[in-house]
């Protein structure tokens, strides 16, 4: 018969009574946006995995009256309600599914499922020979990444053995050389020694040698000066007399000398009156202070004990020190103080100063006198005469410190 839409027919067979549940149908199925024959096997691949049915429930009923649920096996067993007529699934996993429609009225059970069924492929990533060649692969790179890290410690570790050898044998030349540079320094050390004992030996004989034809000179002059002679002859031998006794000054010098590189000067420890020496000493120089129009002081402190020592060396110190210090003077004075600086162990310091108003040594210069045979000025030689010689040692027990 004809209807608003077209022709209809009726079938008794599939009448649609309105006791019973309604009849459900999926009349429409896309996989990946393609439709797909329904009642047909279906075989899709991954990237088609995206579902898309359409339902139609065969009813004369209000179709606000019915309900329907559905469900797709394989991927969620629960039944799910279904608002409208579309059922959507995205980003299936590869496996086989089935898709369950179902409806009902009110007031009566759920109708037969309608049914489609269709499966999704695998990828050939998913499939278990993929998954053991990717096994082969990471197995063969593990083994090759084993053996490259293998070969390059090995070949670090012949470096570094190359490098060892390479330093050692160097190390072993060093030391080869250097006990060959040792060997050669002790060699001339010792050759040195010998030449500084030999030299010190002959230093010390010669003075000895020369010393004694020199004590009989002075001694004889002495003797001729208290014979009868003429005012020529006298000064002729006042003249012999001075120059013996620079000369033997000199000899005695050169003996302390040896006698101090050789490490052997002997200090003759005696009691002596500190005042009687430096009065001679004041006595000896009063006529060349006087010569030279300079005034000379000599103060000793009122504390300063009675002492103990070498009364020759300290004659001798102070000797030098003051002839110094009128050699560089031409004008004021010379003084000479004796103070105590302290009591250490039973033993008195003392402190001998010598001062003058000569020209003086800058600060800069002062520490080049302690060098052996060293002068500020090679002008001061021209002027004044030899150089000054100021020699510091330390020995194994210091008897003073000459600053």
């Amino acid at each position: 018969f004809g209807t608003a839409e077209g022709l209809s027919h009726y079938d008794p067979r599939y009448d649609l009574s309105f006791s019973g549940p309604p009849h459900v149908k999926i009349h429409r199925l896309l996989l990946g946006g393609e439709t797909m024959p329904i009642g047909e096997a279906i075989t899709v691949p991954y990237a088609q995995r995206d579902m898309r049915a359409t339902v139609a429930v065969l009813s004369y009923f209000n179709p606000k009256k019915l309900s329907l649920r559905y469900r797709l096996l394989g991927y969620d067993e629960a039944w799910r309600v279904l608002d409208g007529r579309e059922i959507h699934y995205t980003n299936l996993p590869a496996g086989t599914y089935t898709l369950e429609v179902q409806a009902r009225k009110q007031q009566s059970s759920w109708s037969a499922s309608a049914t489609v069924g269709f499966l999704v492929a695998r990828p050939f990533w998913m499939t278990w020979w993929f998954a053991l060649l990717v096994f082969v692969v990471i197995g063969v790179l593990a083994g090759g990444l084993y053996k490259y890290r293998i070969y390059k410690i090995e070949a670090h570790s012949r470096l570094l053995e190359g490098l060892v050898q390479e330093r050692t044998t160097e190390l072993r030349e060093q030391k080869t050389h250097l006990t060959v540079v040792k060997d050669e320094l002790e060699g001339a050390n010792a050759e040195l020694l010998e030449a500084n004992r030999i030299k010190g030996e002959f230093l010390a004989n010669m003075s000895h040698e020369i010393r004694t034809p020199m004590n009989g000179i002075i001694g004889m002059t002495e003797l001729l000066l208290d014979t009868d002679m003429d005012t020529t002859q006298k000064e002729y031998f006042d003249s012999i007399q001075r120059c013996g006794e620079a000369l033997l000054t000199i000899i005695n010098d050169i003996l302390d000398f040896s006698k101090i590189e050789a490490g052997k000067l002997e200090f003759d420890i005696i009691d002596f009156d500190l005042r009687e020496i430096l009065g001679d000493i004041a006595e000896f120089f009063a006529p060349r202070a006087e010569a030279k129009g300079l005034e000379l002081i000599c103060w000793i402190e009122e504390n300063v004990p009675e002492v103990r020592g070498d009364p020759y060396r300290l004659r001798q110190i102070l000797t030098n020190l003051l002839s110094n210090a009128f050699k560089f003077t031409q004008e004021g004075e010379v003084v000479v103080e004796v103070t105590l600086a302290g009591n250490r162990d039973h033993a008195a310091q003392l402190c001998f100063s010598v001062r003058d108003t000569g020209i003086g040594i800058a600060p800069d210069d002062q520490a080049r006198l302690f060098k052996s045979f060293s002068q500020v000025d090679g002008s001061t030689t021209r002027k004044y005469g030899g150089p000054v010689d100021l020699r510091y040692r330390h020995g194994h027990d210091p008897k003073g410190i000459l600053r």
